[in-house]
């Protein structure tokens, strides 16, 4: 009889391991989505940022550049 009791006390604890397992993974992955993303939107930001600061110095192509300077001057005006 003891050793069916051990069995089902054994399964138990496996059972509440399994959940606590899942949860420490789903909430793991949460944060990770969370990071992830951030980062994507940091990176892209800086990404499209040098990309107009240099382009708006590009003399080589009078209208974008002409362009780009005057986004930037609309940009720094409105205070973003």
């Amino acid at each position: 009889m003891s050793n069916q009791l051990l069995i089902e006390e054994i399964s138990r604890l496996s059972q509440v391991i399994q959940k606590l397992d899942r949860r420490h993974t789903l909430i793991y992955s949460f944060f990770r989505g969370i990071v992830t993303g951030l980062g994507t939107v940091v990176g892209a930001t800086l990404v499209v940022a040098i990309l107009a600061y240099l382009f708006s110095h590009v003399e080589l192509i009078p209208l974008i550049g002409t362009w780009l300077s005057e986004l930037i001057k609309q940009i720094d005006l409105s205070g973003i």
